[in-house]
């Protein structure tokens, strides 16, 4: 699996990322280049119909990367940018012949909101916290390799 990000910033623009995703995968609803991610994590809650206390939502999706030439605008934007950023997210399964994306996200309203950097390998490893407002997931079954029926869901985080 390799997992893949576009990002808009409200400070820095449209990111400079140094990867490069195979295929004609779209950055809607971002703009820029794309960034490799080693990995992606988020959480959420149900709606309080469903037993919980608070409405539904997505609190906060972390990614994390190594140092590359998107650092520094994903820095600008956590001192200096606001919530209006969009980001793409893209899940790519690797397993076929050709990479396929399995899973997307579409981010927009995103607020950088923490940063943790830790080092030990020849670039350090970057942690970043993303708050969401307007949280869009899509994903495809697939039947083997062959992707098949599309799913999508949105969550819209109103604070």
């Amino acid at each position: 699996m390799a997992i893949f990000m576009c990002f808009e910033g409200v400070k820095a623009g449209p990111l400079k990322g140094e990867a490069k995703v195979p295929g004609d995968v779209p950055k809607d609803p971002a703009s820029g280049e794309w960034i490799e991610l080693s990995s992606c994590s988020f959480s959420g809650q149900p709606h309080s119909r469903l037993g919980a206390k608070v409405d539904t939502s997505i609190n906060v999706i972390r990614i994390t990367k190594a140092t590359d030439g998107s650092s520094v605008g994903l820095l600008n934007e956590l001192f200096w940018g606001g919530p209006k950023c969009k980001a793409t997210i893209v899940f790519m399964r690797t397993d076929s012949d050709a990479p396929v994306e399995y899973m997307r996200l579409e981010l927009k309203d995103v607020g950088v909101v923490a940063c943790r950097w830790e080092s030990g390998t020849d670039r350090p490893a970057e942690s970043y916290d993303l708050t969401v407002d307007d949280f869009t997931v899509v994903t495809w079954t697939f039947e083997g390799q062959v992707r098949g029926a599309q799913s999508v869901t949105q969550i819209m985080n109103r604070v």
